[in-house]
């Protein structure tokens, strides 16, 4: 098998090799053109397949070595590579024994080519052979696509069952978002003249305001929330008509591309009198009603279809563009698509996100106006953008925002804005518009790309152009100039050295430096008292727009007021202390309204809210907002001496649950439960999601849900029900995920990947084993948790093996889930709920005691029925070296009867009549993975009769990828360990089975280990199976069903049309009968008249029964 991987690799460069020659002699051989092509086009077709091929052979799976088998049987592979090395020595030229066509000189480099190569012409007798050549291969194509057609078909219907896809309702966002807004502090962006020339389309002209407008900010400047009050403003605009918004979110770590342009069309064609597009609805019946087949640039063209009919301009919102998953060049590219495309000109396209560098040079590399080509003419390009760094998971490190002591990279032809800044890597010259990319070289930042700096004006020295970047004036700086860094001047933090700062920590300048400037130089600065954009070329395509200005900062202090105003515990001081709260918050927010509510927050905590309580807390504030998260966690819920213990266990459990991309936590009270994992099940009742908001205070929010969450049980609502928990911000997952989080004081509650997937698991499955335990008193059906823990075990038993296997933590806990006698499995009482955990409604279904089932008497032979169900012999060969050696032996002679509906094709597999053993179990069905190990671990076919004849039974079912191979395994690992090759007492012998099937491996393998060649069976012994029908061969000498039978793989449907059947059977047939001859069979003796004279028909008017004669 090996050898197929080494020879992949291979058959790639003699392909690479012949495609290079034969483009050599389509440009320098007279008369070879079309044929050329032809060899070309074949060629290049092989590449993806093989490439293709080599991706599903690599992994040492179950289905991948059956494909490798399925290969190596049919020799497809091996039949390839020769023609195509045949190939490869007809097309390479002998006469200089060069190697590949780059080897000498030709037309294109310069050089003369030698006289051989021009005069060397196709010869006819090499082009017949060739032709030969590629009929071969274009079969060997044709029957490698069926293989993979049916190998991807089977995966598809697999994945399209199980598959639910996770889609965020941007609407209930919305809502939840428009419930956090404080009045008047979001009005400043909708007075401006910007916004007003967003929604009236835009402008052409030079330097006015365009109909892509893009907002950023620094993470906690308000985006989301701005985002949702200019949603309802556009939603009035509109008269809630011809307009669309979308939240991406990082619950679901995964590109937004489709999803979005989905989520938009579907919301303007219910806005449109339901209009849908024909081409649309044809493709949406062509794919059976998935759009996921649909091409991005289809469903592009479907929603410029459906825009177009609204009599007035659509407008679309983006809000947290950066929460897409990366790379985001195909969901950059669509977007920037919408908002400069001619053809979408009658669509205004809003972006808000943070200001991170691959959605910049997207925005950056737009060409002017006036000159972006129509999709409809090109198509969109969806091509990878390349990276400035390599990232690791967004949830382990997020080194996307700057430390606050190093400063973000200086955008071209902009002052540098610190010392440092020039170790930045600039930005790539792709990204780079205008005459920059050619003139770009590495270490040096480019100039500015489209004009020179405009020239102060003859009236106002100093003073820029209108519509140019103008530098904030060095008051607005404190006592710093312009081109200073922020780092110069930032104070050491007070909970943490400098040098400690974190580095996936969000970008936020030092205290006292005066208002920040956030991002890159793209600031809109105050001029006029209005907002001015940031423009750095001529008629450029889109609007840029920063949170960093005044009006951010004057809505931070309305926000605060009005905050202060309603905490009952403040309204006894006096209004001036109150006055001062405001303006220090405010100051010290430096743009971030999430470190101001923070801080609030621990305001509100307070136990004494007295003016010398608050005056402290004012004089130490933490510098950062991860310095906040920190202080928070610390001081909120100290650890010394043992206090706090199970609320620190509650919380740390809690958060890690809600920050998870995977835990999908449908409700508050499900969080709760999940989160008393650890929590002494005595202590249990005083824990409840109020105590849950005192301890974690801003680091959570709690939302009400607008619909109660889906349920397969029936069970009376309550209040916990319809709210739900989850981060209070993006910042606190990337706090909780960040590295230096793992070394600081709050390092219990540092999270990674592994560790939440670790802990989703614990808290689940140890969910089952408390399986009906804490319901409320009357209360039969399972619970909401319950119900969760269902759900999400039954999706681990799928896609988290590897994970289970490697955790002993997980799987001692998974084990006893797996008894049939577990309280989890009695909840399954209908086909509803059995549909909906259907891996747990087969372990429900083995054991059925109503119908005729018999347990084991071993709790571990359970189990091991379960896993050999599920299909899972890694997890299986873990538990059986848990076992201690005596009760391992014990296992193999534990017998047990099934549920008739528990599966199997034969008696073996699913015994009905009679009792089983967990080997009989495990050759009927063919599990050789799971024998490996049982053998492994001491098991023996000593005191199994029957485990031939269940090897031999059906055994080219269910699908004969291997000819019967996985059989003849079988037949070996089962008489190599004791099982006896002439078991008595049974109506015939092993070896006459496999002598009807003409099968020469598996008579070699019964001779082998001494199974009689002239053995028939016993005419009183019981059939094997239990059946009561006769053969005529079961009293057949070897050799006379040899020469007689007519194997079953000769009428198979694959075999209708192999011309050379016959030769087969009668090839297999002697090569049999030569084998018994071997180990020494004898003719058999003739029967006499007398045995073979018919008995008299009885006397009587009964009719005599007709008489049969064989023809063979």
């Amino acid at each position: 098998m090996a050898d197929l991987l080494m020879s992949l690799p291979g058959m790639l460069g003699d392909i690479a090799s012949i495609i290079n020659w034969c483009k050599e002699y389509y440009q320098q051989v007279r008369g070879t053109g079309a044929f050329m092509s032809r060899i070309i086009e074949l060629l290049g077709a092989w590449v993806p397949q093989l490439e293709l091929l080599e991706d599903l052979i690599k992994p040492d799976d179950r289905t991948s070595r059956s494909l490798r088998m399925v290969l190596a049987n049919k020799g497809i592979l091996e039949q390839t590579r020769s023609c195509l090395q045949q190939l490869k020595e007809l097309v390479t030229p002998k006469s200089d024994g060069s190697s590949s066509p780059g080897d000498f000189p030709g037309p294109r480099s310069g050089g003369k080519p030698p006289k051989w190569y021009v005069k060397l012409t196709w010869p006819i007798l090499k082009q017949g052979k060739a032709e030969e050549l590629l009929r071969e291969l274009e079969a060997h194509k044709s029957s490698i696509n069926l293989l993979l057609t049916n190998r991807i078909v089977k995966v598809s219907s697999k994945s399209s069952r199980t598959h639910q896809p996770d889609k965020i309702d941007s609407h209930e966002i919305h809502l939840e978002k428009r419930n956090m807004r404080e009045d008047e502090t979001c009005d400043w962006m909708t007075r401006s003249d910007i916004w007003k020339t967003w929604v009236a389309g835009g402008s052409k002209s030079q330097h006015d305001h365009r109909r892509c407008l893009w907002i950023h900010g620094i993470p906690g400047a308000g985006k989301t929330i701005l985002a949702s009050f200019l949603i309802d403003t556009i939603a009035n605009n509109c008269q809630s008509k011809g307009y669309s918004y979308y939240y991406c979110s990082h619950q679901r770590n995964q590109d937004k591309t489709r999803p979005f342009l989905q989520w938009v069309l579907a919301d303007l064609c219910n806005q449109s009198e339901r209009f849908i597009p024909q081409e649309l609805f044809n493709l949406y019946g062509k794919h059976r009603g998935s759009v996921h087949r649909v091409l991005i640039d289809d469903l592009l063209k479907y929603l410029l279809a459906v825009t177009r009919r609204f009599s007035r301009r659509v407008c679309i919102a983006v809000d947290a563009v950066d929460e897409s998953s990366k790379p985001r060049n195909h969901f950059m590219k669509v977007l920037t698509t919408i908002g400069t495309d001619p053809a979408f000109d009658h669509v205004s396209l809003l972006l808000i996100s943070r200001d991170e560098l691959d959605i910049r040079a997207a925005l950056e590399a737009l060409p002017p106006l006036g000159e972006i080509t129509s999709f409809l003419d090109t198509g969109i390009v969806l091509t990878p953008t390349p990276q400035y760094s390599s990232y690791h998971s967004r949830y382990t490190e997020r080194p996307a925002e700057p430390s606050p002591t190093r400063p973000r990279p200086t955008r071209p032809g902009r002052p540098s804005r610190g010392p440092d800044s020039g170790s930045n890597p600039p930005i790539p010259p792709e990204f780079l518009p205008g005459q920059a990319s050619a003139d770009w070289q590495p270490g040096r930042q480019p100039s500015n790309m489209d004009s020179p700096p405009p020239q102060p004006s003859s009236s106002s020295e100093g003073q820029q152009a209108k519509g140019f970047w103008n530098p904030r004036p060095s008051s607005q700086f404190g006592n710093r100039q312009p081109g200073s860094g922020a780092s110069e001047s930032r104070r050491p933090s007070r909970t943490r050295k400098p040098s400690e700062s974190n580095s996936a920590e969000p970008h936020t300048p030092p205290r006292g430096s005066g208002p920040f400037r956030c991002g890159e130089a793209s600031s809109p600065w105050l001029s006029q008292g209005k907002l001015v954009p940031e423009i750095s070329k001529r008629y450029q395509a889109y609007t840029e727009l920063s949170m960093d200005n005044h009006f951010v900062l004057n809505a931070i202090s309305t926000y605060v007021r009005r905050r202060l105003q309603r905490i009952e515990q403040l309204r006894h001081l006096r209004p001036e202390f109150l006055q001062k709260i405001e303006a220090k918050l405010a100051r010290e927010a430096r743009g971030m309204f999430r470190w101001v509510a923070c801080q609030i927050d621990m305001i509100d905590s307070l136990e004494l809210s007295d003016e010398p309580a608050i005056q402290d807390l004012l004089q130490n504030l933490p510098d950062t907002v991860f310095d906040t998260y920190e202080r928070l966690i610390v001081e909120r819920i100290p650890h010394a001496d043992g206090r706090n213990k199970h609320n620190r266990t509650f919380a740390r459990t809690a958060l890690a649950l809600i920050c998870s991309n995977s835990a999908e936590i449908p409700s508050a009270d499900v969080l709760v439960e999940a989160s008393l994992f650890n929590v002494p099940r005595g202590l249990a009742h005083a824990f409840d999601i109020q105590r849950l908001e005192r301890i974690l205070g801003c680091l959570i929010q709690v939302t009400k849900l607008s619909r109660r969450p889906a349920s397969v049980f029936t069970r009376d609502d309550d209040a916990n029900n319809r709210v739900r928990v989850a981060p209070a911000h993006y910042t606190v997952k990337e706090y909780l995920f960040a590295r230096n989080t793992a070394k600081g004081p709050a390092k219990d509650f540092a999270l990674t990947n592994v560790k939440t997937q670790i802990l989703e698991l614990e808290v689940v499955f140890n969910g089952l084993l408390q399986f009906g335990n804490n319901r409320p008193r009357g209360q039969n059906q399972p619970t909401r948790y319950e119900e969760y823990c269902l759900r999400m075990t039954e999706k681990a038993l799928e896609s988290r093996r590897a994970l289970i296997v490697t955790e002993q933590s997980i799987w001692e806990t998974v084990f006893p889930c797996l008894k049939p006698t577990s309280l989890h499995l009695d909840a399954l009482r209908n086909a509803a709920t059995r549909q909906a955990f259907p891996k747990w409604a087969k372990l429900n279904a083995l054991f059925r005691t109503e119908k005729g089932a018999v347990l084991p008497s071993r709790q571990e032979t359970s189990i091991l029925v379960s896993l050999l169900t599920l299909n899972w012999p890694e997890l299986a060969a873990v538990y059986l070296k848990q076992i201690a050696p005596d009760d391992r032996a014990a296992l193999w002679t534990d017998t047990f009867i099934m549920s008739p509906e528990a599966g199997g094709r034969n008696a073996a597999a699913n015994p009905t009549r009679d009792q089983t053993t967990m080997l009989r179990l495990c050759v009927a069905r063919r599990r050789i993975d799971f024998l490996e190990h049982f053998l492994e671990a001491g098991a023996d076919f000593t005191r199994e009769p029957r485990a031939l004849f269940d090897a031999l039974r059906e055994p080219y079912e269910p699908v004969d990828v291997d000819a019967g191979g996985t059989t003849g395994q079988l037949l070996k690992m089962v008489l190599q360990r004791g099982a006896d090759p002439n078991p008595p007492e049974y109506r015939y012998t092993p070896l006459q089975e496999a002598v009807r099937h003409l099968e020469e491996r598996w008579v070699q393998s019964l001779l082998f280990e001494h199974a009689d060649p002239n053995a028939v069976g016993d005419p009183e012994g019981e059939h094997p199976y239990g059946v009561e029908e006769e053969e005529e061969w079961y009293d057949q000498h070897p050799l006379e069903i040899c020469r007689s039978t007519r194997p079953p793989w000769q009428d198979k449907p694959d075999k209708k049309h192999d011309f050379d059947i016959e030769d087969q059977v009668e090839h297999a047939r002697v090569r049999v009968e030569a084998l018994l001859f071997q180990f020494g069979a004898t003719e058999p003796e003739p029967q006499s008249e007398s045995e073979t004279e018919p008995e008299p028909e009885p006397a009587g008017d009964s009719h005599p029964e007709p008489e049969v004669i064989m023809i063979d």
